[in-house]
Order: C-alpha cells, then sequence, then structure tokens
C-alpha cells in the first residue's frame, strides 16, 4: 500500500515537474494584450517628432531624410527648369539674338587686358621706392608715408582709366585691383620685417616682385614659393573649360534673367521693390556662387598651374558653417590670411585688447573697401552693403546661443548669405539702372 502510494506521488511530482518546464517553454504574454500577440510590444521611433525636438535636433542620421532631400532636390530643378522655360518663352535667348552686345563685350575683354599692362608698369613704382630704401636714400618713415600715398593714388589712376568698361567688368575689375594693392603692401610690409630681422643685408628681385604680384596666388609676400616640377595640362584645359562656362553663366544670368524684370519695374514702388527681390534672389545667388567658383576653383587653380606653385587651399567647407562669421573665414582664405597679417595684428594695441573689437576693426575695414568698390562699380551712393552686413555682427550673441545647434546655425548662415551679399549686388544692380541713361554692357 505505500508503496503505491509512493508511486502515485512520484508521478504526481513527475507531471508537475513537466507541466512547469511546458509553461516555462511558452512564451511571455502580456495579460493586457491579446494571446494572438507572440512578443512584447515595441516602442517605434517618431522620426519626423525628433526633427522638431531641441534634443535631437542635431543628432538625426542624414540617411533617415534622404527621402525628402531627394524630393527637395527634384522640385527646385523643377522651379529652376519653369523659371528658365517662362524666360526664353517670353524674351527668347538674349545671348544670342543680341549681336551688339557681343561686340561689347569682346572690346570690354581687350581693353581690360590693356588696362593690365598699364597696371603692370604702374605698380612698379612701389618697387622702386623700396629699393630707395634699401640704398638708404629714403628713411623708413618716408617709405611708409609715399608708399600709402603712391596706393591712393595708384586706386584713382586705375578707376580712372577703367571708367568706360561696363558695370560687369569694372567690378571684376575692381576686385582684382584691390587683389594686387594688397599684395603691393604685403609685399613692402613683410620685406621691411625681413630687412629688420638681417640687419641691412637685405636684397630684392625685380622678377620676384612681379611674379608674386601677377602669378603668385598668395595675398602675403613669401620669399620663397614652393614650386611643383611640372604642369598638369589636362587640369589647365579642364580649370579653363569650367572657367569658359562659368563666365558664360554669368553673363546669361545678367541678360536672361536679371535685365528683363528690374527694366519693368517701378522705381518708387515699395511692391515692385519687393517682388524683384523675391523674383531674383535665385538668379542672384547663382550669380554669386558661380562668381565664387569661377575665381577660387578656376582662375586661382589655372594661376598654380601655369606658375608651377604647390597647391594650397583657397577656401574650406564654408557649405557646413555653423555661422556667418565661420562662413566668413573659411570662404576667402587668400583675404583671411592677409587681414590676419596685416590688419588685425597691427589693430590689436595691446595684448590686453579685448579679441572682438580687433574683429569689428577688421570686418570694418573690409566692408569699407567693398562699399566703395560699389561705389565706384555703380557710380552711385547707397550704403546698402555697409550697413546691411553690419547688421550681421550681433548674430555673433546669437550664434553663441546655438553653438551647440549646429544644424540651426547652419540654417541660419544660409539664410543671412540668400538675404545678404548677392541682394544686396542686386540693390545696387537696380538702383543703377534708374538713374542711368546707358545700356548695361554698352556704353
Amino acid at each position: 500500500m505505500c508503496i503505491r502510494d509512493s508511486n502515485k506521488a512520484n508521478m504526481f511530482n513527475r507531471e508537475q515537474v513537466y507541466l512547469r518546464k511546458k509553461s516555462l517553454e511558452q512564451p511571455q504574454v502580456l495579460t493586457h494584450r491579446p494571446a494572438i500577440y507572440p512578443h512584447a510590444p515595441r516602442h517605434h521611433k517618431n522620426y519626423l517628432d525628433n526633427f522638431l525636438t531641441k534634443r535631437n535636433f542635431d543628432p538625426i542620421k542624414s540617411h533617415q531624410f534622404d527621402g525628402i532631400i531627394h524630393l527637395g532636390i527634384i522640385m527646385l530643378l523643377m522651379m529652376i527648369g519653369h523659371y528658365i522655360y517662362a524666360s526664353v518663352e517670353a524674351n527668347g535667348y538674349l545671348f544670342v539674338k543680341d549681336g551688339g552686345m557681343l561686340m561689347c563685350i569682346l572690346y570690354d575683354q581687350v581693353y581690360y587686358d590693356l588696362c593690365l599692362v598699364i597696371e603692370l608698369v604702374l605698380s612698379l613704382v612701389t618697387f622702386g621706392l623700396y629699393k630707395l630704401f634699401l640704398n638708404g636714400l629714403i628713411e623708413k618713415r618716408t617709405l611708409y608715408t609715399l608708399h600709402f600715398l603712391y596706393l591712393a593714388v595708384f586706386a584713382i589712376l586705375m578707376l580712372w582709366i577703367k571708367r568706360s568698361l561696363n558695370p560687369f567688368f569694372l567690378l571684376v575689375s575692381v576686385n582684382l585691383t584691390d587683389v594686387r594693392m594688397m599684395k603691393m603692401h604685403s609685399y613692402v610690409a613683410v620685406n621691411l620685417e625681413l630687412h629688420d630681422a638681417s640687419k641691412g643685408t637685405q636684397t630684392v628681385a625685380i622678377r620676384d616682385y612681379v611674379f608674386f604680384l601677377f602669378t603668385a596666388t598668395s595675398s602675403v609676400y613669401e620669399t620663397n614659393f614652393q614650386r611643383s616640377k611640372q604642369i598638369s595640362f589636362r587640369n589647365v584645359v579642364w580649370l579653363a573649360v569650367k572657367f569658359l562656362f562659368c563666365s558664360l553663366g554669368m553673363i546669361t544670368l545678367v541678360n536672361q534673367f536679371i535685365l528683363p524684370p528690374l527694366l519693368q519695374s517701378e522705381r518708387d514702388s515699395v511692391s515692385s521693390l519687393l517682388n524683384d527681390m523675391l523674383s531674383l534672389s535665385i538668379p542672384a545667388f547663382l550669380m554669386w556662387l558661380l562668381a565664387s567658383y569661377s575665381y577660387f576653383h578656376c582662375w586661382l587653380g589655372l594661376k598654380t598651374e601655369m606658375g608651377m606653385l604647390e597647391k594650397k587651399e583657397f577656401y574650406k567647407d564654408w557649405w557646413n558653417a555653423e555661422s556667418i562669421f565661420t562662413f566668413w573665414e573659411r570662404w576667402n582664405l587668400p583675404a583671411r590670411q592677409w587681414s590676419l597679417k596685416h590688419l588685425y595684428k597691427n589693430s590689436r594695441i595691446s595684448e590686453e585688447s579685448p579679441k572682438e573689437s580687433d574683429i569689428v576693426f577688421s570686418s570694418f575695414t573690409k566692408l569699407l573697401g567693398s562699399e566703395v568698390n560699389l561705389l565706384v562699380t555703380f557710380k552711385t551712393f547707397h550704403p546698402f552693403f555697409f550697413f546691411i552686413v553690419l547688421t550681421q555682427i550681433p548674430l555673433l550673441a546669437l550664434n553663441r546661443k546655438l553653438k551647440h545647434y549646429k544644424r540651426a546655425g547652419n540654417l541660419l548662415m544660409w539664410l543671412c548669405l540668400m538675404l545678404g551679399e548677392p541682394m544686396l549686388h542686386m540693390l545696387y544692380f537696380r538702383n543703377w539702372l534708374f538713374y542711368s541713361q546707358s545700356s548695361f554692357w554698352c556704353h
């Protein structure tokens, strides 16, 4: 009897163990969910909500929005295509239709080449002044005085010689003349530092001066430029083709998409001004992009190859800039290096002077030069560029608050850039058309 009861107890225990193991093998489900779900509920990410939250504003993975970015690119291309089709349908292809414009452009190109020869001859005076200093005929203070006086005379003479160029060529020529004047000052300033370091045993050659002035891509003078072993003619041809296409693209933008709307706009109408700013924002910005690419990438690249110079960076990834100030640091590296060498360091009265004041002083000087260029080009004084760009200085405080939000800072940079320099050039252009009685291309 006892054996039978013990066998029943063992069978019962084995059955309980079996049922317990079977229950453990079954998936665990929540009591508040139907039994048809074999797993616990999962948390699904909402990518659009993450995009709108400040916490995840910057760490968003770019591939999560590849489809939206591709859609935006297609919509932008469709809008630009419609804009081009509407302009050609309404006005025709003006670059081909107006044969007299081509003759005026060719004439201005030949006249501009003649101005380059005159610039070369006049710029030799700076070398002559420094040579007089080396021979002991003038003192250092006298050299500085004559140097700055001649820079002013040089600028006035070149502007008077180039006064008959159309605004397009005149604006390009004035900016290139500014670059040469910066180089002339750098040659004198750097050589004076070397003269003090060498204790009067310095020698200079005119071929080095001419090479630096018209061939070197650096705006700061160097005694020995690092050279390459050979010229890559494949790169020369490719850069020349890209430079030609950029030049034709800029002329087409001006003649096809900027001039016709401005010629039909009203002078003193606020609504007409707003309409011009909105309708010409894209052509003006594309004009600025082509000008920047043709100069920094194509033109300076051509000078680097033809001069057998070592390749340098003329711009960095300014399109990823987190603020408008970071953009100005990455966009034009030759001008930034010149400013750091001859403006920023010289503007610091003492080591205790605040860095922000030095940056403002350097920016003020560069903005003043840009304002003078626009004044000379369009022969009218309306300080749109100077005062509106100065208003970007308070954005430094806003950028500091957004320093942890790189994406927001980049969006702010693009907004300031879109409504900044390209638009202000367009305003000068618009104002010139209202008061000028001559044609834009032919004078």
